[in-house]
């Protein structure tokens, strides 16, 4: 992800560390590592990339990429995490939750492919100098890439990093395979993007974190950029295609999962969705932009490496996250409510009803209500499902459950008492009970000082109050 702070993250950085730069108008001095046109010897590379960072040096039309491959068995675990299911579990619950248009139907994980950039700051100079992309592949023979063992598990490929063949659809994946693509000093742009378009562009699912926002939008502009720039090259933007579907992970999460876990930022959702935790490898987002300069400066890569384990985390917790809230969204949501804890049945059950899925919506409200017991979200649960039976005109189940609401939540609020109230002046005509409740409601609107004493609410109530008074004066009167 981009160089940024996380919600609540008071940390302060050195300003060299936080600048935006433009590297069209940075004196860099390209001494320190420039590549001839056509030379294909590693040794361009600064050494400390090599030692710091493994990886190879491939090469295309419009230069070199420097590309860092680690592929992870599916048959493995990462910590308490397993790959073994990712391709069993399918994306149509999803369409629910966002706008999958051009999304072919039944498409498991192993149809996504996962990317992330960094980049050398947010704004509109900002460039992508490293693009990290994950897919599911079919690997034949991993020997033959020289791997290396890593301590996450994974393999550490040395050669031949993209000729590993493309998922298809006749071959069932064995690995999930994570490229790294650097732009190891400037003029190398135009490379890493030409090497990620033919990545890319056999996949009609791409999924991101925020990307929709920033990842994205910055890919195509630098597509659209270096077009201009060097028209000779075929830089089509992959992102751009009509069939293209891309999958933002980051704002489904925060409808599913704000009220449990408050800030949906990715290390967030790491910690409390996955129960994982990264390691002192990790580096914060805002350090990146200036950590990149650093290596360019001085062609250092030790702390290059963890703008790596960083990027590779955030790929790898995309997939997770994704086989997550597939599986959280899977049908039929009723029959697995049991599985699924208050907060979330509480967060699916307001997606369905705006999306006009009341059986499935009410029934997940039923068990929200029960599993939020002693939670202050039950009264939210309490307030849509009566909210609904009341536009239904089921009052019988409406003031059932205004009558629980009031009785059994954590925290007292005049709202089921002013619903009732409503209900016995208007559709029982019991006046006497509607002052009951108005009087019950003011009551708790003072005493818990409600919405901070708001005004309006007060007016309202004593407005309630007087015009039941004068209906009941003119009742006697009669």
């Amino acid at each position: 992800m981009p160089g940024r702070k996380e919600k609540g993250d008071t940390r302060t950085e050195p300003d060299h560390m936080n600048s935006e730069w433009d590297w069209g108008s940075w004196n860099w001095n390209p001494t320190l590592h420039s590549p001839e046109v056509g030379d294909t010897n590693e040794g361009t590379v600064p050494e400390s990339l090599l030692k710091e960072v493994p990886g190879e040096l491939v090469w295309n039309e419009s230069g070199s990429v420097y590309v860092q491959t680690h592929v992870f068995r599916l048959t493995s675990d990462l910590r308490s995490l397993s790959f073994a299911l990712h391709g069993e579990t399918y994306l149509d619950g999803l369409q629910i939750v966002t706008d999958m248009q051009n999304c072919p139907g039944h498409q498991s994980l192993h149809n996504c492919v996962f990317v992330d950039c960094e980049t050398t700051g947010l704004g509109h100079l900002s460039i992508p100098f490293m693009v990290g992309v994950a897919t599911y592949e079919h690997v034949n023979n991993l020997s033959v890439h020289q791997p290396l063992a890593s301590p996450d598990g994974s393999s550490l490929l040395r050669t031949n990093s993209l000729s590993i063949p493309q998922r298809s659809t006749s071959e069932t994946p064995t690995h999930f395979v994570v490229r790294q693509l650097f732009a190891w000093h400037p003029g190398e742009e135009g490379a890493l993007l030409e090497t990620l378009q033919s990545l890319v562009a056999p996949y009609r699912i791409c999924v991101t974190f925020n990307g929709n926002s920033f990842d994205l939008p910055l890919l195509q502009r630098r597509y659209q950029n270096l077009g201009i720039r060097f028209p000779e090259l075929p830089l089509n933007d992959p992102f751009a295609n009509e069939g293209f579907c891309s999958l933002d992970l980051l704002p489904i999460a925060r409808r599913l999962w704000r009220r449990r876990i408050g800030s949906c930022a990715l290390t967030n959702c790491e910690r409390q969705i996955l129960g994982v935790r990264r390691t002192h490898a990790d580096v914060h987002g805002s350090q990146i932009p200036g950590i990149y300069r650093q290596f360019l400066d001085t062609g250092r890569a030790r702390a290059l490496s963890q703008v790596f384990y960083h990027n590779r985390q955030d790929i790898i917790s995309m997939a997770f996250l994704l086989e997550r809230i597939a599986k959280t969204l899977s049908e039929p949501c009723a029959a697995r409510s049991s599985q699924i804890c208050g907060e979330d049945a509480l967060a699916i059950s307001q997606i369905l009803m705006r999306q006009g899925d009341s059986h499935r919506g009410v029934d997940l409200l039923r068990y929200a209500i029960r599993a939020l017991a002693g939670s202050t979200l039950q009264a939210e649960a309490f307030c849509m499902l009566a909210t609904w039976y009341k536009r239904q005109q089921d009052w019988t189940n409406a003031v059932l459950l205004w009558e629980e609401w009031l009785s059994t939540a954590v925290e007292d609020s005049p709202l089921p008492y002013v619903e009732l109230a409503k209900f016995h002046e208007w559709q029982q005509k019991d006046l006497d009970q509607a002052e009951v409740y108005t009087r019950w409601a003011m009551h708790v609107s003072a005493a818990t000082g409600y919405r901070g004493g708001n005004q309006v609410q007060e007016l309202a109530l004593k407005h309630r109050l007087r015009r039941v008074q004068r209906k009941k004066a003119s009742r006697a009167n009669r």
